[in-house]
C-alpha cells in the first residue's frame, strides 16, 4: 500500500469513527501500525470531558438544579467529546511519529544521557536538553497557524455536526428527562425544568466550544510529543 493510499484509508477510518461512532475503525488503524511500535504508548486521558464539566459547573453555579443540569449535559455530549479526544490523539501522534527530522534531533539529546536500561531512556532521565527541546518544539508547533487552524476546523466541524444540536435542544420538551431527588421526606421525581434562556444557551455553546478548542490544543501537543518519542524509542526496540 502506498503512502497516499494509506493516508486516504486512515482518513476514511477516522471520519467513520468520529462521526459514525464506528469503534472498529480505530482497532483497524491500531492493527495496521502496532507492528511498527506505532501507538504503543498512546493512551487518551479523557480529560476534555472533565474540563468541560468544570466549565459547565461554573456556568450554572447560581442555578438551583446545577448538579442535575451538568450531569445531563455531560451525559449528552460526553461520549462525543471522548471520541474527539481519541481522534486528536491519533492524528497528532501520527504526525509526531512521522516527523523523522525532529525525531533525529530528539534522539541526539536523549542518547547523550542514555542509561543502561534503554526502556528508561526518556521517562526516567532528567535531561534539561530534552525539556528545552520539547518546549521550543511545541511552541513552534502551536504557533504555526496551519496547525491551529487545522485543530480549530476539526473542532468546529465536529461541534457543528454533533454538539451544537444537542446543546440547542436542551430546552426541548421532547427531552423528557426526569430528575430523581432525595430529601428528608424521601425520594421524589420531577421533570427536568427549562434549563436556560436562548441567550444563555448561545453563551453556553460558545463557552463549550472555546473549552473544546483549548483542550484540543493541549491534547494535540501531548500526542504529537508522544509520537515523536515513540519514533525514537522504536529505533531501540
Amino acid at each position: 500500500m502506498s503512502a497516499i493510499e494509506k493516508e486516504a484509508l486512515y482518513s476514511g477510518l477516522l471520519e467513520k469513527f468520529l462521526y459514525n461512532k464506528d469503534h472498529d475503525c480505530v482497532y483497524n488503524i491500531f492493527d495496521m501500525d502496532l507492528s511498527e511500535g506505532h501507538y504503543k504508548n498512546l493512551s487518551p486521558s479523557y480529560k476534555m470531558v472533565k474540563n468541560i464539566r468544570r466549565r459547565l459547573s461554573y456556568f450554572f453555579r447560581d442555578v438551583e438544579n446545577k448538579t442535575e443540569i451538568v450531569n445531563y449535559i455531560s451525559k449528552e455530549i460526553g461520549e462525543d467529546i471522548n471520541r474527539l479526544e481519541v481522534y486528536l490523539n491519533i492524528i497528532a501522534h501520527n504526525l509526531g511519529y512521522s516527523n523523522t527530522s525532529e525525531a533525529n534531533k530528539l534522539e541526539i539529546k536523549m542518547v547523550r544521557g542514555i542509561s543502561n536500561n534503554q526502556d528508561c531512556l526518556f521517562f526516567e532521565l532528567e535531561n534539561e536538553e530534552v525539556d528545552n527541546f520539547k518546549k521550543k518544539l511545541l511552541s513552534k508547533l502551536i504557533h504555526d497557524e496551519r496547525n491551529t487552524e487545522n485543530i480549530k476546523e476539526i473542532v468546529r466541524n465536529f461541534s457543528n455536526t454533533l454538539i451544537k444540536k444537542k446543546i440547542y435542544s436542551l430546552n426541548s420538551r421532547e427531552v423528557g428527562q426526569l430528575i430523581l431527588k432525595y430529601d428528608d421526606t424521601g425520594y421524589s421525581i420531577s421533570d427536568l425544568p427549562e434549563l436556560v434562556t436562548r441567550d444563555e444557551i448561545d453563551e453556553l455553546y460558545k463557552r463549550i466550544f472555546r473549552s473544546m478548542y483549548k483542550n484540543a490544543v493541549k491534547v494535540y501537543e501531548e500526542a504529537y510529543w508522544q509520537g515523536l518519542i515513540d519514533r525514537v524509542m522504536a529505533r531501540y526496540s
